[in-house]
């Protein structure tokens, strides 16, 4: 097994998807006074990575128009989004370049911490696991750190990403338990929720 562990980190953002349980483009809609893609943008940047590649496809003019990027990240458009999320992380960790791991990050999770990044990446630095998994309240979940030498087996199309590879070779894989849940926002009622959940901090 090739030991990578000291070489640089990427993180690719996937936010290419038509969103169309939400209806509208969910990465633009307003949390905290910015778009939701831009407080995942935001950690990412605040974090360890040594570059950030944001992945855009449906919407992609209107989405880069609105967020604001860092000295470190770029934007990625994938043309074949409509293929489903596995196409978006090939685009992503195609344009990695000389990185010798990846951490993916969903664009519809604005309450990423760059903490959580950072402990995905510590934690594959202590490790030789080409795979480090996060496991919340014992469910796996983003971020995912895929080292360079499972990329070749991450498939082309379909909705699955890496968690093919994670099935496929478990014996690859280092799971890292968190205690908190991190909800994406698939539909209007999970972006209801996050907003009514954002208004109880100030009762």
């Amino acid at each position: 097994m090739t030991d990578d562990s000291g070489g640089p980190v990427f993180v690719v953002v996937l936010a290419a998807g038509l969103a169309t349980r939400m209806g509208e483009t969910k990465q633009l809609l307003p949390w905290r006074g910015k778009p939701i893609l831009q407080h995942v943008v935001d950690a990412a940047e605040a974090s360890c990575a040594d570059d950030i590649v944001v992945v855009l496809g449906h919407d992609a003019m209107s989405i880069a128009g609105a967020i604001r990027l860092g000295t470190r990240s770029r934007i990625v458009t994938n043309p074949g989004f409509a293929r489903g999320q596995a196409s978006s992380l090939r685009a992503g960790v195609s344009a990695a370049g000389d990185a010798a791991a990846v951490v993916v990050l969903l664009g519809d999770q604005p309450e990423i911490r760059p903490q959580t990044i950072d402990a995905v990446v510590g934690r594959w630095r202590q490790t030789d696991r080409p795979v480090v998994r996060c496991l919340r309240v014992g469910t796996p979940s983003h971020p995912v750190l895929l080292a360079r030498e499972v990329w070749s087996h991450l498939p082309e199309t379909g909705e699955e990403g890496a968690r093919h590879v994670i099935a496929a070779y478990p014996h690859l894989v280092e799971d890292l338990p968190l205690g908190e849940e991190l909800p994406d926002l698939d539909d209007p009622g999970d972006y209801r929720l996050l907003m009514e959940a954002d208004n109880c901090l100030w009762i």
